[in-house]
C-alpha cells in the first residue's frame, strides 16, 4: 500500500464520485474534464486528506525533500482555492444582476402608470377636505364657547367660602361628639378594677378545685372498676376450681366402686 501511495506523488489525489460534492469531486472517473482542477464540482475533503497523509509518511520515512513538496502542495491548493473562490463569485454576481433584471420587468408590468392629471384631481381633492375638516373643527370649538358659560370670579370666593364654612361645621361637630362620648362613658375607679380581678382570681381557682375534684372522682370510680374485675375473675376461678374438685372426687368414687366390684 505504502509503495502504490508514494507512486502517485507529486499528483493530487481525488475521490471520483458524481454524486459526493463535499467530500468528493463531483464528477466520475470516465469524465474528461476530471483532470483539471477548474471543472470540479465539489469540495474534494477526502482527497486532500489523503495527499496531506501521504505528504507526513514520506516525510517521516526520509523519501522526500521536505521544502520542495511543502511549497508545491501548497501553492497547488492556493491556486485551486482562488479559481473556485472566482468561479463562485462570478457565477453569484450573474445571478443577481438576472433576479433584478427580472424584479424590474415584474414590477413595471404588473404597476400601472398613473396620469399626471389624475395625480393632480387627488390633490385638490385632499386639500379640499382637509379645508372642510379645519372649517369644522372651528365651528365646534365656537359652539363650546358659546355654550359653557363663563364663571365669575365672585361666585368661585362665594363657593371656597361656603366649603371653608363646611369644614369647619364637620370639624366642630366631631369634637362635640368626643365630648359627649367622655361625659357619658363613666370613668372606672381603681378599687372596683381590684375588686373585679379579686373576684376573677376567685372564679378561676373554684374552677380549677372543680376540675381536680372530678379528676379524682374519675380516679376513684377507675379504681373500683379495676376492684370488681378482679373480684369476678378470681370468683370465676374459684368456681372453675370446685368444679374441677368435683370432677376429680367423682371420679375417685367411680374408680373404688369399681375396685370393689373387681374384688367381690
Amino acid at each position: 500500500m505504502k509503495r502504490i501511495l508514494y507512486g502517485t506523488h507529486p499528483k493530487q489525489l481525488v475521490e471520483a464520485s458524481p454524486r459526493d460534492r463535499l467530500w468528493g469531486v463531483g464528477m466520475g472517473q470516465s469524465n474528461p474534464k476530471i483532470h483539471d482542477p477548474k471543472n470540479w464540482r465539489g469540495k474534494n475533503l477526502l482527497g486532500e486528506v489523503l495527499t496531506g497523509v501521504r505528504y507526513e509518511m514520506m516525510q517521516a520515512d526520509g523519501v522526500l525533500d521536505t521544502g520542495k513538496v511543502a511549497k508545491k502542495n501548497s501553492e497547488e491548493r492556493i491556486t485551486v482555492e482562488e479559481e473556485k473562490a472566482g468561479q463562485s463569485t462570478s457565477v453569484t454576481d450573474k445571478n443577481s444582476a438576472t433576479q433584478n433584471k427580472t424584479e424590474k420587468m415584474t414590477l413595471e408590468q404588473v404597476t400601472p402608470q398613473k396620469s399626471p392629471e389624475k395625480t393632480k384631481m387627488k390633490e385638490q381633492e385632499e386639500t379640499k377636505q382637509d379645508k372642510s375638516s379645519a372649517t369644522q373643527n372651528k365651528t365646534e370649538k365656537e359652539t363650546l364657547e358659546r355654550v359653557t358659560p363663563k364663571k365669575s370670579p365672585e361666585k368661585t370666593k362665594m363657593k371656597e367660602q361656603e366649603e371653608t364654612k363646611q369644614d369647619k361645621s364637620s370639624e366642630t361637630q366631631t369634637k362635640t361628639e368626643k365630648g359627649t362620648l367622655e361625659r357619658v362613658t363613666p370613668k372606672k375607679s381603681p378599687e372596683k378594677t381590684k375588686m373585679k380581678q379579686q373576684e376573677e382570681t376567685k372564679q378561676d381557682q373554684r374552677y380549677t378545685e372543680q376540675s381536680k375534684s372530678k379528676e379524682t372522682q374519675d380516679e376513684g370510680k377507675t379504681i373500683v372498676k379495676q376492684k370488681e374485675t378482679d373480684d369476678n375473675k378470681s370468683a370465676k376461678k374459684r368456681k372453675r376450681e370446685e368444679k374441677s374438685m368435683d370432677r376429680k372426687e367423682s371420679n375417685e368414687s367411680l374408680s373404688m366402686k369399681k375396685r370393689k366390684l373387681d374384688e367381690s
